[in-house]
């Protein structure tokens, strides 16, 4: 599942920092451990992501195949060792060729959602993450508003 490209944080409209954030369910409607994803090769020093969650940084913020794999690793690939499915858009990182291979050696078949469809194909982000991720923006931008600025 592709998230949000970027959540904006109220602040200085010159102010670019936001947060990418990962969430994946199980078919049982099990949630599993959310990916927060900062900008910058480390991150705000002072956010603590408490556990089982992940915190994760790139660059510009979002998800890349670096991250991709290591949330697999860390949180797919540990569930369970019979055959699984799983389901999300086209978006590149989740069709590289060591996440796949990975994803082979770990019993995990991947079905990709056509571009354009996930709306359709994928109710998940359509009825909870939709919702969800418009909640975690509000979520954010309360909390760096009142904490004067500083993340």
């Amino acid at each position: 599942m592709q998230g949000t490209r970027t959540v904006y944080i109220k602040g200085a409209e010159q102010d670019k920092r936001g947060i990418s954030i990962l969430a994946s369910i199980t078919a049982s409607g099990e949630k599993l451990p959310l990916a927060f994803i900062f900008k910058g090769k480390t991150g705000p020093r002072d956010i603590k992501i408490p556990a089982p969650h992940l915190k994760f940084c790139s660059v510009k913020g979002w998800m890349n195949e670096t991250i991709w794999s290591q949330y697999a690793a860390k949180v797919w690939f540990t569930r369970t060792k019979e055959h699984c499915m799983h389901v999300y858009d086209t978006y590149g990182a989740h069709n590289s060729d060591n996440y796949l291979h990975a994803a082979t050696r770990n019993k995990v078949h991947n079905i990709n959602v056509p571009a354009a469809m996930t709306g359709t194909l994928q109710p998940f982000d359509r009825l909870v993450a939709g919702p969800w991720k418009e909640s975690v923006k509000n979520t954010v931008s309360l909390w760096y508003e009142n904490n004067s600025g500083e993340m």
